[in-house]
């Protein structure tokens, strides 16, 4: 349901694309997290928000083609500067920023992280990575888990 908010709220309001899709998206969340207020919320405003001619006047060129979800080993967090930095299968660090995320998300990582270090489990920082058909990637984190 992460995943699925996620790239909702990257479709609709980041990218300003493919609303339709996004609504989708969000569904599926509120499907699956039935009980969250906030996805159902966000689904009332995508709905309020969303105009046929938004995905009319947006480019076939530039749809998105592939979703992936990646998972990195938590390194380290600079909140100051919402950069957070992880280690990929070759143990390289990768530095992700963070301004995307609002936050009650930044919380739920930093709360994700501080469990990790209590039992002394590696944090797994999931990261979504979007696909165009003109091969544009973006990456967005998404949410921690142990």
């Amino acid at each position: 349901h992460k995943c699925h908010y996620n790239l909702a709220n990257l479709l609709f309001n980041i990218l300003k694309k493919n609303k339709k899709k996004a609504i989708h998206h969000i569904n599926q969340a509120v499907k699956i997290d039935y009980k969250n207020k906030e996805y159902r919320n966000i689904l009332k405003e995508f709905m309020d928000n969303y105009d046929n001619d938004d995905d009319e006047k947006q480019s076939s060129i530039d749809n998105i083609s592939k979703l992936i979800k990646k998972k990195y080993i938590f390194k380290k967090i600079d909140n100051d500067n919402k950069q957070i930095v992880v280690m990929d299968n070759d143990f390289k660090d990768i530095i992700f920023k963070l301004d995307q995320l609002n936050l009650e998300q930044l919380k739920d990582i930093n709360a994700k992280i501080e469990e990790g270090a209590k039992v002394k489990k590696d944090v797994n920082i999931v990261v979504i990575e979007t696909h165009t058909k003109n091969n544009k990637i973006t990456q967005k984190v998404s949410h921690a888990e142990i």
